[in-house]
């Protein structure tokens, strides 16, 4: 049986007194920001720098717990480039890359400037995404820059709208039927008139200039 001797009232009754040799401990803001500045980022601050420019959680998890890929995704977004669209080239294909090669991004040659660069070509239309996953395994092999190995593997889209009317034209004359359905209503060919005037072209007309012609040739 447990007996109460004494009851505790007061601090004092703890012996909670103050030390008279401590001195008052003043904790300033300024302070806790020097301090705060030496403290590496935390995987949950970075995760959330990486979604606010962009990419989606999953993409922000899988950068986040990967110092270089982290590192070289904030170079490439502070040079310019679209979060979203490197951090999905760096979490899919690069990624994918290291992982068949048992390497590191150290052990290639990719940089931030090689992803600002392909990151422009795609949004410039001068390369295509399902080339621009091409240009970057290139890249990662050591074949050079983005520009080159587009140029060299003759991947650049055209985008010259007086070529790609040239084609158009020339597709629809040669499927009467299929813009006359258009005009009529029927918008099932023109998926198909797309594919013909991309396939006259070599696969290199830009499909938004091809699909903007295309609607102004049928009235659609």
């Amino acid at each position: 049986v447990t007996t109460s001797m004494r009851t505790k009232e007061e601090s004092e009754d703890y012996r909670y007194f103050q030390d008279p040799d401590l001195l008052p401990l003043e904790v300033t803001q300024e302070w806790q920001d020097e301090i705060g500045a030496t403290i590496p980022e935390l995987p949950a601050m970075r995760r959330r720098r990486f979604l606010e420019a962009g990419v989606d959680l999953e993409t922000a998890g899988i950068l986040a717990d990967n110092e270089d890929l982290a590192r070289l995704f904030t170079s490439a977004v502070a040079g310019g480039a679209t979060g979203r669209t490197v951090g999905i080239w760096l979490t899919g294909e690069v990624v994918a890359y290291l992982r068949r090669q048992e390497i590191t991004i150290g052990d290639t040659s990719l940089t931030a400037g090689h992803l600002g660069e392909l990151g422009s070509m795609v949004d410039g239309g001068d390369l295509s995404s399902s080339a621009a996953k091409e240009v970057l395994l290139a890249v990662l092999e050591g074949e050079g820059t983005p520009g080159e190995i587009a140029d060299a593997r003759d991947l650049l889209q055209v985008s010259d709208t007086g070529a790609i009317e040239e084609a158009v034209d020339a597709v629809l004359a040669q499927n009467v039927d299929a813009v006359d359905k258009i005009r009529g209503g029927d918008m099932k060919p023109f998926g198909f008139l797309v594919g013909q005037v991309m396939r006259h072209m070599g696969g290199k007309a830009d499909p938004k200039v091809v699909r903007s012609v295309l609607e102004q040739r049928t009235g659609s």
